[in-house]
């Protein structure tokens, strides 16, 4: 018995796959639904102004713990070949505090949460909005405290059968931000990534 994901159901058209019922493809089709929802529930003026606040600023500083501290570390390389400086905050340890520190009004804090936020991820919110640096939250609960103390925020769905949350729709989210500044002004940026790849 097999059943078909990618179509609603009753709907003609092309089935995008069909799956069976075990634990490995409803993962799959779990994932695939995460991005479906994290697409629909986004708005052209959300992402426009989130993409413009990345290619608009100097400097980045990005924030997030446990699991996503790796999607914060994730971000830096991509980044850089857009020619943005980011700090990457990961954990209440001295060298990332003292990153933390420099947040001004030329910075975009950005904050990646699961669930309830970490309270450095509410701290570094508040201290961003004391130095009038401009924030995005990017979080799976949109009543998160980052969500809102943020001047911005992008949602994204994070279901799973499994007994992780699923981060697939997040690092969907966070290249289709690269991909959009990278839009902005294609030949700059790839005479850019160009001369970074013959280092």
């Amino acid at each position: 018995d097999r059943a078909t994901v990618g179509c609603p159901e009753g709907t003609p058209g092309r089935m995008l796959f069909a799956i069976a019922h075990s634990e490995f493809e409803a993962s799959l089709a779990t994932d695939h639904s995460n991005l479906e929802e994290t697409a629909r529930k986004l708005t052209q003026e959300n992402s426009d102004e989130a993409v413009a606040a990345h290619d608009a600023a100097p400097r980045e500083g990005i924030l997030g713990t446990d699991q996503m501290a790796y999607f914060a570390s994730s971000m830096r390389p991509t980044l850089s070949l857009l020619d943005i400086r980011a700090e990457i905050v990961t954990s209440t340890a001295g060298p990332s505090l003292q990153r933390l520190g420099r947040i001004d009004e030329q910075t975009l804090v950005i904050t990646l949460s699961a669930g309830r936020a970490h309270p450095l991820l509410a701290r570094a919110m508040k201290l961003a909005g004391h130095r009038e640096a401009r924030t995005l939250a990017i979080s799976d609960a949109t009543l998160s405290d980052t969500v809102k103390q943020a001047e911005m925020s992008l949602y994204y769905s994070s279901n799973s059968p499994s007994f992780l949350r699923s981060n697939t729709a997040l690092m969907a989210l966070v290249h289709a931000l690269a991909h959009g500044v990278y839009s902005r002004d294609e030949d700059a940026h790839r005479d850019r990534i160009r001369a970074y790849k013959l280092k």
